[in-house]
């Protein structure tokens, strides 16, 4: 976690000097000449850097405190590169990594397949919430009526940090719920359940209750 400590300090330094270049047309030439290479960052995000170890169940608690903190120095790389390139660009890329986990894992054996690669990416959607439109129509209809009915309707259930994870996409997209809500009221039967079920689950209990309290505000306002 060190040596990638120093490859985020890196991304961010790198950040803060492209957004000080002026005028703004020459800021937006040179971002463009390195949007390959911030895709490419994102996608080594959200595949390697945010990704949990095989063996994270069995780890020791001072253990899991230094990842959840490296993973959330990841997820603010993240979010630095959709202050450059734009939210939509991001999700967009996030979004093929999701589909290729998707592709790649059964949703049915997740209790006992690589479930990592598929939290990684939503984890990376919960950093880059800010930047994603309430409108948007591409990515987050695929998450809300096909992804995560599907793991609410799994008998065996996510694994915990899945599920947690799934718990704080649901809060951090809750406006989005609820203006798509309006016309699809059926969108929220499979979620509001799930959420319940972790309510009695001590590690996702506090994720739970905040997605309840943003839906509720989002739908009640």
């Amino acid at each position: 976690y060190e040596v990638a400590g120093i490859t985020l300090n890196f991304w961010s330094r790198m950040v803060m000097e492209l957004e000080r270049i002026e005028p703004l047309q020459w800021r937006q030439e040179v971002v463009d000449l390195y949007a390959n290479r911030l895709l490419q960052f994102v996608c080594i995000c959200a595949q390697n850097l945010m990704k949990f170890p095989p063996d994270i169940s069995d780890a020791a608690d001072d253990q899991v405190d230094e990842i959840n903190r490296h993973r959330y120095h990841v997820g603010e790389a993240v979010e630095d590169i959709c202050r450059l390139l734009g939210g939509h660009v991001v999700l967009q890329q996030i979004a093929e990594l999701l589909q290729q986990q998707v592709q790649t894992n059964s949703l049915s054996s997740l209790a006992t397949g690589d479930w990592q690669g598929l939290e990684s990416c939503l984890s990376c959607l919960v950093a880059i919430h800010m930047f994603v439109s309430d409108d948007e129509n591409l990515v987050l209809p695929f998450c809300f009526e096909q992804l995560i009915p599907a793991m609410a309707t799994n008998t065996a259930g996510p694994p915990t940090p899945l599920r947690f994870t799934t718990c704080k996409v649901i809060g951090k997209y809750a406006r989005w719920l609820s203006r798509q809500a309006r016309s699809k009221p059926q969108l929220m039967q499979p979620l509001l359940p799930f959420l319940a079920q972790g309510l009695s689950i001590p590690e996702c209990a506090p994720a739970s209750a905040v997605a309840i309290k943003e839906l509720c505000i989002n739908l009640h306002p």
